[in-house]
C-alpha cells in the first residue's frame, strides 16, 4: 500500500500478498499509509486481513507472528471486529493510532479524525481485549491534564513519543518542561518508548532520573 493519510492509496499492491510468516516477525501493516483512511476500500482492508490471518502458522512452540496496525481513523476497524485476526484470544495483531496532541487542529491534521474521536474508537477497540499503543509523533503543545486522559481511554501497553522531523512543515512544539511532565504521568499506567529522533527530551527526562 502507498500513500498518506492526506494522499490515500490508490491501489492494493496484489504482488505483496505471497508467501507466509514466520513466528518472531513483527509486520507493520501499511507502513507508508493510513491503511484504515476512508478512501481505501473495505474490500482490500478485508483481502489484507485474509492474507495476514491465512499465512501465520503457528511453529513447534506454539508462536506466530504478529501485526502493527498504525491509523489515525481506528474507528473504521470496527467493521472488522468478527475478523479472526481481530480475536484478541489469537493475539496476533496490535492496533496503534496516531494522538500528536488533545487538541483538535485541523490546520495540521487536516482531514484525520479528531483525537477524542480517536480515543474513543480505540477504548471500544481495547474494551475487545485487543492490545492498542498509542504514538506521539510529531508531538505538538498540549493540554497535560486532558492530553492524559485521551491516552488513557486507548488503555495503551506502549506510547511512543516523537517529534517533528520535517524540514518543510513546523508544528507547535510543546515546552520540554511540559513533555517530561507528560511522560511522568503516562509511567503511572504505561509503558513509555522515547524515539531516538528525540535526544534532547532523552536528556531532559535523564536529569530527573527517568530512564526510558
Amino acid at each position: 500500500m502507498q500513500g498518506k493519510w492526506s494522499h490515500p492509496c490508490q491501489y492494493l499492491e496484489i504482488k505483496e500478498l505471497t508467501g507466509a510468516f514466520e513466528s518472531g516477525q513483527f509486520i507493520f501493516i501499511g507502513s507508508s499509509t493510513d491503511f484504515c483512511s476512508e478512501k481505501v476500500k473495505s474490500e482490500w482492508i478485508k483481502q489484507v486481513f485474509d492474507f495476514c490471518y491465512k499465512n501465520n502458522p503457528i511453529d513447534i512452540f506454539g508462536e506466530k507472528a504478529k501485526f502493527l496496525l498504525q491509523t489515525k481513523n481506528p474507528e473504521r476497524l470496527l467493521e472488522f471486529f468478527n475478523h479472526p485476526l481481530l480475536n484478541p484470544e489469537n493475539d496476533e495483531i496490535i492496533i496503534c493510532t496516531t494522538l500528536e496532541t488533545n487538541r483538535h487542529l485541523h490546520k495540521y491534521m487536516q482531514n484525520a479524525p479528531a483525537p477524542l474521536q480517536r480515543a474513543e474508537a480505540m477504548a471500544k477497540i481495547a474494551n475487545k481485549g485487543i492490545k492498542t499503543y498509542v504514538t506521539i509523533e510529531p508531538i505538538m503543545d498540549f493540554d497535560l491534564e486532558e492530553f492524559v486522559e485521551l491516552i488513557r481511554m486507548c488503555r495503551p501497553e506502549q506510547v511512543n513519543i516523537g517529534k517533528n522531523t520535517s524540514k518543510v512543515a513546523t508544528v507547535p512544539n510543546p515546552t520540554i518542561q511540559n513533555t517530561v511532565a507528560l511522560v511522568k504521568e503516562l509511567l503511572k499506567f504505561t509503558n513509555v518508548e522515547i524515539k531516538s529522533n528525540s535526544g534532547q527530551l532523552k536528556e531532559a527526562l535523564s536529569q530527573v532520573g527517568i530512564k526510558v
